[in-house]
Formats: C-alpha cells, sequence, structure tokens
C-alpha cells in the first residue's frame, strides 16, 4: 500500500539471530504502535535468540523510521511522534493505517519464507497491545504463521473504537455508527475474518482492568480463536508492564513448545 508520506512507504525490520547456522523457528514480532522505543519488545526478541529462535521485529506504519518528515528535519528529528500519525482522529483513516499494517506483516511472514536462516514450517507471530490487534488479523490471513501470541490485544474493532479510552472521544465526535464502522473494518478485524485451515495455536494474555483495550475486545478476540488459551493477569494496560518480570519466559516457552521440533 501507498500514502502519501515517502518515508512510511519504505518497511523497516530489525533481524536478532542465534549462534546457530543452521534454519531456525523465526517469531515476527509486531511492536507497540505509538511507544517511542522498543524496549519492550526487545526484551522478547533478545530472549529468543540467546533460547536459538530468531526474531525480525517489524516496524509498523508511521513507526520510528516510517515517520514522516514534514519539516525536512532528518535523522533524529523530534517534529512527529512515532506512530502519532497512525492513531488517527477519523476511524476511517484509522481503518485504512491498520489495513496497511496487516498487509505489511503479511507481507513480511511471506517473504520471511525465503530468508536461509528461516525454518519455514516453524513462524510464529508475536503482538503486543495494538501490534497484537494487527498480529490477530495477520494470523488468520497467513497460513505459514504456524503459532500467534497477542498480548493485550482485541477484536471487534468498530466497538473498540467507540468503547477504548484511546479513541472513544474522538470517535463519538466523527458521527459515524458501529454499522458503518463494520463495513470499513470487516477485512482486517479478527473477528469477522475467516481462519485458515491448519492445526495451529494461539495463546493471549489480557489484563482485566484494561481501558485501552477493554474486557469485552479481549473477550471478542478469543471468539475469534476459539482454539486459543486466555490468560487474564491484573493491573491495567500501562501497568502491565510489571508483567514483563515473567511473561517474555512464558512467551520463549510457547513458541518452543509450538515451533520447535
Amino acid at each position: 500500500m501507498r500514502t502519501p508520506f515517502p518515508e512510511n512507504n519504505r518497511v523497516w525490520a530489525r533481524v536478532y539471530l542465534p549462534r546457530a547456522t543452521k534454519r531456525v523457528p523465526t517469531v515476527l514480532v509486531l511492536p507497540i504502535l505509538a511507544a517511542r522505543n522498543t524496549w519492550v519488545e526487545e526484551r522478547f526478541c533478545r530472549l529468543f535468540a540467546r533460547a536459538g529462535l530468531a526474531a525480525v521485529l517489524l516496524e509498523l506504519p508511521y513507526q520510528f523510521h516510517r515517520r514522516p518528515d514534514p519539516w525536512g528535519l532528518g535523522e533524529g528529528r523530534v517534529g512527529v511522534h512515532s506512530g502519532a500519525v497512525f492513531l488517527s482522529r477519523d476511524p476511517e483513516v484509522l481503518a485504512r493505517n491498520f489495513r496497511q499494517a496487516v498487509s505489511d506483516a503479511v507481507q513480511a511472514a511471506e517473504r520471511l519464507q525465503a530468508l536461509d536462516f528461516v525454518q519455514k514450517d516453524a513462524l510464529g507471530v508475536l503482538g503486543i497491545s495494538l501490534g497484537a490487534m494487527v498480529g490477530a488479523a495477520a494470523f488468520k490471513k497467513t497460513p505459514a504463521l504456524r503459532a500467534g501470541v497477542f498480548l493485550l490485544g482485541g477484536a471487534d474493532f468498530p466497538r473498540w473504537v467507540y468503547e477504548s479510552k484511546m479513541t472513544a472521544f474522538h470517535a463519538a465526535r466523527s458521527g459515524w455508527t458501529q454499522a458503518q464502522l463494520r463495513r470499513i473494518w470487516e477485512d482486517v478485524d479478527p473477528l469477522y475474518l475467516k481462519d485458515v485451515e491448519g492445526v495451529r495455536s494461539v495463546l493471549l494474555v489480557n489484563a482485566r482492568w484494561d481501558r485501552i483495550v477493554p474486557a469485552k475486545n479481549a473477550r471478542a478476540l478469543k471468539k475469534a480463536f476459539p482454539f486459543s488459551r486466555q490468560v487474564w493477569v491484573p493491573f491495567g494496560h500501562y501497568s502491565s508492564a510489571v508483567h514483563l518480570i515473567w511473561l517474555p519466559d512464558y512467551v520463549l516457552r510457547y513458541f518452543e513448545r509450538h515451533l520447535k521440533p
């Protein structure tokens, strides 16, 4: 997909490789969309590499290298924060940005299979926060992805737009109804996408008091993946960072169980 911003039309990824010289299980990592750095994702990526898995951290639309540079500030610019353009106040534009993010993730998963370090039948995806919502949609569209872990994600995007603390105010002012939103979101909403065939596994981790991705949306994601395991943890969306004490090891063991021979 092309956008008016040249910076956003090139997709960047960082690759974390283990010391092994053979093909290894690989995890595509989709980050928090509006974060200013990747310290959360790197905790997972570096752990995966140390354990013998490769990790590919994909920069999603309008993140990091893909931030627009309207004032020509160049490298190190501070005029536009990472991910700020993605979270549009217009639900239709937000849906289009999600569509591009899902397209990028699907393309990345398909292209990874051609790389010489990737074990083709052992490809997984890890998505965090809004990255989990993108990852869940990409998982439904990509047969090559054998295992998915979605942290603090959700489905039923029309309801999410109206009930999330992040978007509710702007959605109400836009005048869009949930029925209208469903029409423009249905091709990227995990709740309405048909799953591809094959034996696959999904782990969902959600926060009980999350106001960014409310419990209703978390349960909708479980409905989208009825075969998944859903774990509920205490705290809210941002305060759930305390679970990084144990969560990376838990996720690593999950991928080892479902991707390694």
